[in-house]
């Protein structure tokens, strides 16, 4: 690239002509180069634009004769937006050429660009956390925990929900309505909401009374048993043992009765 200054050289006529000269200038001006991205610029997505670039994401055209001229290579240009996608715009500016060959060039732009991005979902594992409620209490509401936090703002919406039930057992924790935004992949681990059987209290009540007979058996019936704890009109009822026994056999007032193989029944009593 430059000036050079054109001159008579060789030419030539015969004797009979003299030669009057004028000379002028060859201006050699540089090539111009284009540079493009290429390949596949990817990334999972992190709520920002930032594309990270090498030295094969980028193409320069138009150099001849192998000249020795090579791009700067940016290590970064941007997507269009921060959001998932495939064959996604990505641009790089602050783009120059170096080398010895590099002054017979010039970029065209120092901008390139390609729709070359893709931008995977990121994934977020939300795990259930396992919620234990006694019979009758009140549902102490569903948690769970997750890694791979959201981005900047971004934020979950909904609730996790449980298959329905409100008898003891043990019900499926769902991931229900809890969401994110399609920039995220939800991978979701359920836990188990245990009910557990609610706790009963039996005692004697009353009196236990009988002739002294050299026994320690006691005799008893049902109006001797009392059953506390038991929710609303739930059916359930002691097996109500005909006998128990006496602390000693030696008569006397405020005598200890004891009593054993208590059981529950009813339709509600595996709830207790």
């Amino acid at each position: 690239v430059g000036s050079y200054m054109i001159n008579r050289g060789s030419l030539a006529v015969n004797s009979n002509y003299d030669i009057t000269f004028i000379g002028a200038d060859l201006t050699v001006t540089p090539k111009a180069l284009t540079a493009a991205l290429t390949g596949t610029v990817t990334k999972v997505y992190d709520g920002t634009a930032v594309a990270a670039l090498s030295a094969g994401n980028f193409t320069l055209s138009g150099l001849v004769n192998a000249d020795a001229v090579v791009l700067n290579y940016p290590a970064s240009g941007t997507y269009n937006d921060a959001n998932i996608g495939t064959g996604k715009p990505v641009d790089v500016s602050g783009l120059w050429i170096s080398g010895p060959g590099a002054s017979n060039y010039v970029l065209l732009s120092d901008h390139a660009d390609g729709n070359v991005g893709s931008i995977t979902a990121k994934t977020i594992t939300v795990t259930a956390v396992a919620a234990p409620q006694g019979y009758g209490e009140p549902d102490p509401g569903l948690t769970n925990t997750y890694t791979g936090a959201p981005e900047g703002s971004d934020s979950f919406s909904g609730a996790l929900e449980r298959i329905a039930g409100e008898t003891a057992g043990s019900y499926t924790i769902n991931r229900g309505t809890l969401s994110i935004s399609s920039n995220y992949s939800i991978d979701f681990v359920p836990a188990q909401f245990a009910i557990t059987p609610r706790m009963l209290t039996a005692s004697l009540t009353g009196w236990v009374s009988k002739t002294y007979d050299g026994t320690v058996t006691a005799a008893l019936g049902a109006g001797h048993f009392s059953l506390t704890g038991v929710i609303g009109a739930d059916d359930v009822q002691l097996n109500f043992p005909a006998s128990g026994v006496y602390d000693t056999k030696v008569r006397g007032a405020g005598k200890t009765v004891t009593v054993t193989g208590l059981s529950i029944k009813g339709t509600a009593s595996g709830n207790y």
